[in-house]
Parts: C-alpha cells; structure tokens; sequence
C-alpha cells in the first residue's frame, strides 16, 4: 500500500479529499491488489475527477440498442451499424479505443475540434512520410493490449515476450525517426504534434532505460520454444554481468567434462571386472 503514495501529486490530492472517500480509496486499492493491479493507481494521470468524465456523454444499452450503434436490430451483427461503418482501424487495440469513443461521444466543443482537426490532418495527408511510417508501423502490429496483459499475469511464453518488446522497439524506432522539421510540415493538427513530442519524450526519458533490455536478448534462443537451456542462453553478451555469467557455464561446462570422463573409467573398470553373479561364482 505504501507503494501507492510514492507521488506526491496523489498524496496532496488525497489530503484534500474527505475521510469517507480517502477510506474508498485505500478499499478500492487493497481490492484491485489482491489482482495485482494496484500499479494502476501509481500513475497519477489515471485519476481524473469526475467533472472530466462528463466530457462524454452517456448512451445507455437502450439507445445503443435503438441507434443501432455496435449491432443491427435485424440479426444483431455489426452489418450496416455505425461501428461497421467507422472501423477501419488496422489495430485491435485501436478498435476497441474507437468503440469506447463513440459508446461515450463528446461534448465539449474544444475537444470535439481537437479531434476533428487530427483526423482532417490525417486525411488531407495519407500519402505524407508521417502519416505512411506510422500507418505502416501500425498495419502489421499484433494486439500488443493483449500480449501485456498475458506478460503481466505471466501467461505468456519467451517466444510472445520477446515478440512484444521487438514490435514495441519497431515503434519506438519510427516515432524517434520522425523529423521535426518533417513533423511539422505535414501535420497541421496540434494535436497530433503534441502526440507524438509527448510519446518522443516518453521515450527518452521514462523509457530510456527500456531500451536496453532487448539489445540483450538472443533471438535464436527467444524463438525456439523447444530448447532445454533457453533460461541460460536467453540473454547474449550484453547482458548485465554477463562475464559473470560466463565464468560460472565455463565452470559447469568444466565440471561437466569432469562427471564424462569419470563414467568412461567406471565403465571401463566394470567391464574390465565383469561384474555380475557368474564372475562372483569364478572368483570364489
């Protein structure tokens, strides 16, 4: 629980609130921990009050039934609905990021014209280097939503793991290849720009040491799932400590050599006693 208050944004705002709803809030936390998702409450943004969740209005199932919006009324399919109509997202992270925008349509005009305005910029340019890289980036991403979810409940093998963070790599490798000049040229949307500074700062700073960690890995080893010593030879050279590592498989593979030649003299010695209930007769 202590974790939890690590910022002090979420301590003074905490501080503010009245006793019954910090008491909710410790509950709330010790709850979603029991499910290891008590890390959510870490990251400070994910705490917004309530005045910017009416942003979006609220569509009960009734009106998402009648308008039609995610199934028709005819077989209950998503033939002929609104999401049939709008989804042609590449991703299918992004897919249910569009399906969460229209169950909860905005209201303020101000982010209703941010919006429209990021996707006027992405339209008018489709054919731009901006627009293109991370459209192509985008087209042949796997549903990385899913894949952390399977890493952070350890349902995942080597192989969907070191998948993940080479794609999450390809991304960050597009987003810190983007001039500034190019950036700024293409997009007309503020929008879009603070997006992607925002992700490049990201990058840099939060998640620069990230970066590191799969330079380390050793794709043979990650991509075969069959392998008996894929915990040893997962990680190459450039992991930390490695000469450490290697200083102690040189000494198993020593002592390993060792036990070989031991079982050739036993075997040797064996044979040459012939031992068995015969031989034992003979000799007495």
């Amino acid at each position: 629980m202590t974790d939890l208050f690590e910022d002090d944004r979420l301590v003074v705002m905490l501080s503010e609130q009245s006793p019954s709803l910090q008491a909710c809030f410790c509950e709330l936390a010790d709850y979603m921990n029991e499910f290891s998702l008590g890390g959510v409450f870490q990251v400070f943004e994910n705490i917004k009050p309530f005045s910017k969740l009416s942003l979006g209005m609220v569509l009960n199932s009734d009106t998402l039934r009648s308008l039609e919006i995610f199934k028709n009324l005819t077989n209950g399919t998503e033939q002929g609905t609104l999401i049939w109509l709008l989804d042609h997202t590449n991703t299918g992270f992004g897919s249910r990021l569009l399906k969460q925008w229209i169950a909860r349509p905005l209201m303020d005009r101000e982010e209703i014209m941010k919006r429209t305005d990021a996707l006027e910029s992405i339209i008018n340019n489709q054919k731009g280097l901006v627009i293109e890289r991370l459209t192509r980036i985008m087209q042949s991403c796997p549903d990385l939503e899913i894949w952390l979810n399977r890493i952070h409940y350890q349902r995942s093998k080597r192989k969907e793991v070191y998948l993940f963070l080479k794609k999450i790599e390809e991304i960050f490798d597009s987003i810190l290849g983007l001039r500034e000049d190019v950036v700024n040229d293409t997009l007309d949307s503020h929008y879009l720009k603070d997006m992607i500074w925002s992700t490049r700062n990201l990058i840099q700073d939060q998640l620069r040491e990230f970066r590191t960690f799969f330079p380390m890995i050793y794709s043979p080893a990650a991509m075969d799932e069959k392998a008996d010593n894929h915990a040893s030879s997962y990680f190459n050279t450039k992991f930390f400590g490695y000469d450490k590592i290697q200083e102690r498989l040189d000494e198993i593979d020593h002592l390993d050599n060792r036990l070989k030649k031991e079982l050739i003299e036993i075997r040797k010695l064996k044979d040459s006693q012939k031992i068995g209930p015969r031989s034992m007769e003979l000799q007495m």
